[in-house]
């Protein structure tokens, strides 16, 4: 019984000292600069993006006040911009298919 104790606290020590070591030895140490430079490219980051939803919005604003969602012409209107000559080639090709 007393060996079987020994045996238990023994594996439980080792263990203990194991798992602790790869814990420490695991992580990498960053030293101020290193963070620095992570939080500096983080914020351009940022700010690249702020720029590209200030320009979306921007000619999202422009497209509306110009009547001309997603800079195509409506469903509608669509038809009636295909000029004559395109129209007869459609239908030539629609005949031959």
């Amino acid at each position: 019984m007393n060996r079987s104790w020994v045996t238990v606290a023994g594996s439980a020590l080792c263990c203990a000292l194991v798992f602790g070591a790869a814990a420490v030895l695991g992580q990498a140490p960053f030293t101020k600069a290193m963070i620095g430079d992570l939080i500096a490219e983080v914020e351009d980051g940022v700010d690249e993006f702020e720029e590209y939803l200030e320009d979306r919005g921007d000619n999202a604003r422009n497209a509306a006040e110009a009547g001309n969602p997603g800079g195509r012409p409506s469903r509608r209107n669509r038809s009636a911009e295909v000029p004559e000559v395109d129209r007869e080639q459609l239908r030539e090709t629609a005949d031959e298919a």
